[in-house]
């Protein structure tokens, strides 16, 4: 597992520094009480209680687009997009590291932003894909590390339960997810299996824009993987409802997905585990 490991980190290596590196805008970093990183982004009114925490999926990072932040502004929310642990500047979190752990970093990071007299009176979890169980952490709060008296809701966006958990998870999967993060990846000795997706799919996205959305194009946004009829509801959702367009839409989820493995694959590892 050590050799697959670093010769997967040395490749990744040799990704990132042959490109330009990439910098999310407005990004900040904070020092969690055990010495990790957090990376997150804030937005919406900064001075608000009220406090949504939005949740990204796999191979992403935190991010708040313009569309969101003149949202929570006008509704007088602020609004907090951390990196999950693994993902971009977010350092990977302890193996020993279970999903009950997280709200202790999402409270530490209310902490840092809004200092430690000031909490928060209404608290909203926000989940897409992969996300959905973190923020699902927060929301059931089980070691009671967020203030339980805050908690407002739970939005999920595209959830689903935790692989380890959920005996049908696989029907709606595709070949490479099921062997990346499905169960092949959790019966293999050392879990060879998924660090070598890993490589297959990092070589050609760690840093690399074009190569990210060619990735995002085979499995999500081009015609082999989204029919007429959902690229025309698309577009119409991002000229009118995002204030952008499909293209500008798909690239930022290219820079997005480069920049989730820039600095670890942690992140992607730890997928089956969850």
């Amino acid at each position: 597992q050590h050799n697959i490991q670093s010769k997967t980190a040395d490749h990744l290596t040799m990704a990132t520094t042959s490109r330009q590196p990439l910098v999310k805008e407005g990004e900040k970093l904070m020092t969690l009480s055990d010495g990790r990183t957090l990376a997150y982004l804030q937005g919406g009114d900064l001075n608000s209680r009220k406090v949504a925490v939005v949740h990204h999926g796999v191979f992403s990072v935190g991010d708040i687009s313009e569309n969101m932040n003149k949202f929570f502004n006008s509704v007088g929310w602020m609004c907090l997009a951390p990196s999950l642990p693994g993902w971009g500047r977010s350092t990977p979190s302890p193996a020993t590291a279970t999903l009950s752990d997280w709200p202790s970093d999402v409270a530490q990071l209310l902490v840092h932003v809004m200092g430690p007299a000031n909490q928060p009176t209404h608290l909203l979890f926000f989940g897409g894909s992969y996300g959905s169980i973190w923020a699902h952490a927060c929301a059931a709060n089980p070691k009671g590390a967020l203030p339980s008296n805050s908690i407002r809701g739970l939005i999920i966006m595209g959830g689903f339960s935790p692989f380890t958990v959920d005996e049908d998870y696989s029907k709606e999967m595709g070949w490479m997810d099921w062997l990346g993060v499905g169960r092949p990846s959790q019966w293999y000795p050392f879990c060879w299996l998924s660090y070598l997706m890993g490589w297959m799919i990092g070589y050609k996205i760690t840093g690399n824009v074009e190569g990210s959305r060619d990735m995002l194009r085979m499995i999500l946004t081009g015609p082999k993987a989204m029919t007429p009829e959902e690229r025309a509801q698309i577009e119409s959702w991002a000229i009118n409802e995002a204030g952008t367009t499909f293209e500008e839409w798909e690239t930022g989820m290219a820079k997005n997905m480069a920049l989730s493995v820039m600095n670890t694959y942690e992140g992607y590892y730890v997928v089956k585990k969850f």
